[in-house]
């Protein structure tokens, strides 16, 4: 799904896209290396949410001024084929803010991602297992908290 929406004479502009999906495995079974047997067969893809969604409203304050927010969120999902609880990826939440300003040909910037330094993890490795007392987990890591400026020249 996506959307996109321009309001009160161009003050507001709100930007939409989500994903909602059910991906499953089919005619996924075999034989593990020891010979042990595994059915994977309607499990969910790894890695992949059920549900995913960006939102970002933007104010245009001026013809040349710019500020917007933008929201992504990450629904659950597994590490592995297998589907186990304790390889469950949490969902999570990550914010940005930033701000633009025209001036002819030049666009000066300023984003932020992750502002609020949400801990997210992406993908866990299914190869790894968890590990020790405290469930530990191989995993990549959303970015933490970041701000860039940029300049652009428009030609």
């Amino acid at each position: 799904m996506e959307g996109y929406a321009r309001l009160f004479n161009n003050l507001l502009e709100v930007t939409f896209n989500g994903t909602v999906q059910s991906p499953k495995y089919k005619d996924f079974t075999g034989r593990n290396g020891d010979g042990t047997t595994f059915d994977y067969d309607g499990n969910t893809v790894r890695r992949m949410p059920k549900f995913y969604f960006n939102i970002s409203p933007a104010v245009n304050i001026t013809k040349e001024w710019r500020a917007y927010v933008s929201m992504n969120y990450y629904g659950k999902r597994f590490q592995d084929e297998a589907n186990t609880d304790k390889n469950t990826l949490p969902s999570f939440s990550e914010f940005g803010a930033g701000t633009s300003y025209q001036l002819g040909k030049i666009r000066f910037a300023v984003d932020g991602t992750n502002i609020f330094n949400t801990i997210g993890i992406t993908e866990g490795d299914p190869r790894s297992p968890l590990t020790g007392a405290g469930d530990i987990r191989m995993a990549r890591p959303i970015m933490g908290a970041a701000v860039r400026a940029s300049i652009t020249l428009d030609f």
